[in-house]
C-alpha cells in the first residue's frame, strides 16, 4: 500500500509539472489554460495523449515534434522531472512517519486528510517553480496563479487539523497561521517597495512579488517569513554579484533572462538588428537615412539632451542601463528550500525560538 502511494504521488506530481508548463507558456501570452488542448507551438498540431506523457514522451520523441520535427524545449521534461521529485520527497515527509504504523492511516479519514495535505503542498511547490520560471522569462508574476494557490493553502490548513496524528507532520500548519502569513508576507513587500520609492524615487521591486509572498505566507505560515526573506535576499545578492563579475551589466537582451536591464536603449545605427547598407538598393538606403534623421530630429525636440558616451563611437555596443535581477525566482527557490529543510534550519536560525509549527516552548 505504501509503495503504491509513493508511485501515485510521484506520477501525480509529474502531471502537475506538465500542466505548469502550460501555465508558463499561456498565461503571459493571455491564452486560456483550458482550451485548446495541448498543441505544438511551431506547427499548431494537437499533441496526442501518448505524446503527452511527462518526461517519457520527450525522450521517446528525442525532443522533437512528431509532426513537424521541430525541437521541443528541454524546459518541458526538466520541469516535469523536478516536479516528480517534489512528489516523491513530499510523500516521504507526509507518509514516511507512518511506515512502521501503517494501520494508523486506516483510522477515520486519516489517509484522505494526508492526501489533501499532499495535494495542497504539491500544488504550492509546483506553483513556486512555475512562477519562478515565468518571472525569469517574462518579468511577470501572475496573480491569477498565485492567489488561487494561496487560497488552497488556507483550505488545506482548515481540512488537516493540527492534532494527533497530524500535529508533527512537516507542512501541516494552523489555518490562522496561514491567514496571518499571507497578510504579513504581502504587506512586507508593499512596505519595502514604498520605503525604497520614498528614498530613491524609483521602483525597486515588481508588484508581482506581493502576490508571490501572499502565496508563500499562506501556504507555509508566518513562521517561514524570516527564512524566506533572508534566503531569497542572500541568493539574489550572490546572483547579482556573479552577474557583475561576468560582465552582464552590458548586454543586448534587455527584456529576458535572469540578468536583465532596467533601461531599454534605442538601437543605434549599424547595429546587428538593422540590415547592412551593402544589402540594400541605393534609393532604399537614402530613404532609410532620411527617415532616421527625421526621427532623430523629432526625438531631440521632445527629450532633453544627454551627454555623449563612449558607445556612440562604437555603434555595435548598446548602453542598457542598470542591472536588474528579478526577485521572484529567489522567493520561489527559498520557499522550496524551506518546504524540505525548514524544520532543521528555522530553529537554528532563530536560536530555537521558531519552528515550522510555531513558537517553540
Amino acid at each position: 500500500m505504501l509503495l503504491i502511494t509513493f508511485v501515485f504521488c510521484t506520477l501525480i506530481a509529474a502531471c502537475l509539472g506538465s500542466f505548469s508548463n502550460v501555465i508558463i507558456y499561456r498565461i503571459p501570452n493571455h491564452m486560456s489554460i483550458a482550451w485548446p488542448p495541448s498543441t505544438c507551438p511551431k506547427c499548431g498540431n494537437r499533441i496526442k495523449p501518448y505524446d503527452n506523457i511527462p518526461v517519457l514522451s520527450w525522450l521517446i520523441l528525442r525532443g522533437k515534434c512528431r509532426n513537424c520535427k521541430n525541437p521541443i524545449s528541454i524546459q518541458y521534461p526538466v520541469i516535469e522531472f523536478v516536479c516528480a521529485l517534489f512528489g516523491f520527497f513530499l510523500c516521504c515527509q507526509i507518509f514516511g512517519p507512518f511506515a512502521d504504523h501503517f494501520e494508523v492511516l486506516s483510522e477515520d479519514g486519516v489517509f484522505w486528510r494526508l492526501m489533501v495535505l499532499f495535494f495542497g503542498r504539491c500544488i504550492f511547490l509546483v506553483g513556486c517553480l512555475a512562477l519562478a520560471v515565468m518571472d525569469l522569462k517574462t518579468t511577470e508574476i501572475a496573480p491569477e496563479v498565485a492567489l488561487p494557490i494561496a487560497a488552497i493553502g488556507v483550505i488545506t490548513a482548515l481540512v488537516v487539523p493540527d492534532i494527533w496524528p497530524f500535529a508533527t507532520i512537516v507542512g501541516n500548519i494552523h489555518w490562522l497561521d496561514a491567514v496571518i502569513g499571507g497578510l504579513i508576507g504581502g504587506s512586507l513587500i508593499v512596505i519595502i517597495i514604498g520605503a525604497y520609492f520614498l528614498l530613491t524615487r524609483r521602483i525597486g521591486m515588481g508588484g508581482g512579488d506581493i502576490w508571490m509572498m501572499v502565496m508563500v505566507g499562506a501556504c507555509l505560515g508566518w513562521e517561514c517569513l524570516p527564512f524566506i526573506f533572508l534566503a531569497a535576499s542572500l541568493q539574489g545578492i550572490v546572483a547579482a554579484a556573479i552577474a557583475i563579475a561576468l560582465g552582464k551589466r552590458q548586454q543586448t537582451d534587455t527584456q529576458n533572462g535572469l540578468f536583465r536591464n532596467t533601461v531599454i536603449a534605442d538601437i543605434q545605427p549599424g547595429s546587428a538588428d538593422q540590415t547592412k547598407p551593402s544589402e540594400q538598393p541605393e534609393s532604399a538606403e537614402s530613404d532609410q537615412l532620411e527617415a532616421h534623421d527625421s526621427q532623430a530630429t523629432e526625438t531631440a525636440a521632445e527629450t532633453p539632451e544627454t551627454p555623449t558616451t563612449d558607445n556612440e563611437e562604437n555603434p555595435d555596443e548598446i548602453e542598457t542601463g542598470k542591472l536588474a535581477v528579478p526577485f521572484g525566482p529567489f522567493i520561489g527557490l527559498a520557499a522550496i528550500e524551506y518546504a524540505f529543510f525548514g524544520q532543521f534550519v528555522l530553529p537554528l536560525m532563530t536560536n530555537g525560538l521558531l519552528s515550522p509549527w510555531g513558537m517553540m516552548h
